[in-house]
């Protein structure tokens, strides 16, 4: 191959472990994330009132590496201490079925399943209407969801892998994966505390606009270009 795109250093780091010679041939050009729904979405809704329960949002696979069932034990460890519901936005996958899912028997009426969502109108209604969007992946790449999330006004808790700090840099609230109960203390953190979601929603919004789609094409027809410069 004349060049090679990847969609974040961590990948590039990953693939020069296994081809240190080709460190110049790898370009980086991050996923976009917003196309132009989310760009014109409004902004979130009201907070919900007292007595209404805050919605703890997670968008994606119902896949291992995206750790739901982490996101479950974590709120279990919430559940008597907090108000709350919980919206799983994704569908299965082959190596991950649903009853695979241990949804604990006292969470099963604070979960919803929703299956995967393609409408892109409810998929920003859901949003908005989250008071955070909890995304503690094992692994990913240049994820979608919590540029989206940081699109319309909505908090993000992500795992401190590397992709995601990349991703996220200092708008998202970081949470080790590995252990639910540092998952949980970054709801309640969140949700405990008005400040620091305004904080993550004014921070998410700058971070959000620098990831376009547009600006995707361009950098990527940038090495097409030079690929094709070399070849004359």
């Amino acid at each position: 191959a004349d060049a090679v795109i990847t969609v974040s250093y961590s990948e590039k780091a990953a693939m020069l472990r296994y081809y240190p010679r080709l460190s110049h041939k790898i370009h980086v050009i991050q996923n976009g994330g917003l196309g132009r729904r989310f760009m014109e979405a409004a902004p979130q809704a009201e907070p919900p009132a007292d007595d209404e329960e805050p919605m703890l949002l997670y968008v994606g696979a119902l896949n291992p590496r995206k750790n739901p069932q982490g996101i479950l034990q974590a709120v279990s460890l919430l559940a008597r201490r907090m108000k709350f519901r919980l919206v799983l936005a994704g569908g299965g996958s082959k190596s991950f079925q649903n009853k695979e899912l241990a949804i604990p028997k006292g969470l099963r009426d604070r979960v919803e399943l929703t299956g995967q969502i393609n409408d892109t109108d409810q998929l920003i209604e859901l949003y908005r209407n989250a008071a955070c969007l909890v995304f503690p992946s094992f692994y990913e790449a240049s994820p979608l969801p919590p540029i989206e999330a940081m699109a319309c006004n909505c908090p993000v808790i992500a795992s401190d892998i590397p992709a995601l700090q990349e991703r996220c840099g200092d708008a998202a609230l970081y949470c080790d994966p590995h252990r639910p109960e540092d998952i949980a203390d970054k709801i309640q953190q969140v949700l405990g505390s008005p400040e620091q979601a305004e904080a993550l929603r004014r921070k998410g919004a700058l971070r959000a606009r620098q990831y376009t789609w547009e600006f995707c094409a361009k950098e990527t027809l940038q090495v097409i270009t030079k690929v094709l410069h070399m070849k004359k």
